[in-house]
């Protein structure tokens, strides 16, 4: 809790911290790397939160492998468009904070 000068008779007034979000993107391939993104939220992110919570900031993890809503859209080309800007607005808002996972997979799936 913040403490800001008082009115005068000698108290500080307590002032809640305005918490702000952290995002970080996790970016794989949606079919694999399900053990390692697993790996990273029980651990790695579970500490990384304790430590920004002690600076009024909270994790925001953008893990986009369950998929991206691309409602009743029948043209292949326009829901991979869809997915592609979905993504890139998730990483624009996470930016600088990405983690790119790398396997033996790559492209599209």
């Amino acid at each position: 809790m913040c403490r800001t000068p008082g009115t005068g008779d000698g108290h500080a007034e307590a002032v809640s911290p305005v918490w702000m979000s952290r995002p970080v993107f996790v970016s794989s391939t949606f079919r694999d790397m399900h053990t390692e993104r697993d790996h990273l939220r029980v651990n790695a992110f579970l500490r990384l939160t304790e430590r920004l919570r002690e600076r009024a900031h909270y994790l925001d993890i953008v893990d986009l492998r369950q998929g991206v809503e691309v409602g009743s859209e029948a043209d292949e080309t326009l829901r991979e468009e869809h997915v592609l800007m979905v993504c890139l607005d998730e990483i624009k808002r996470a930016k600088p904070y990405m983690v790119v996972l790398l396997g033996d997979r790559y492209g599209w799936v």
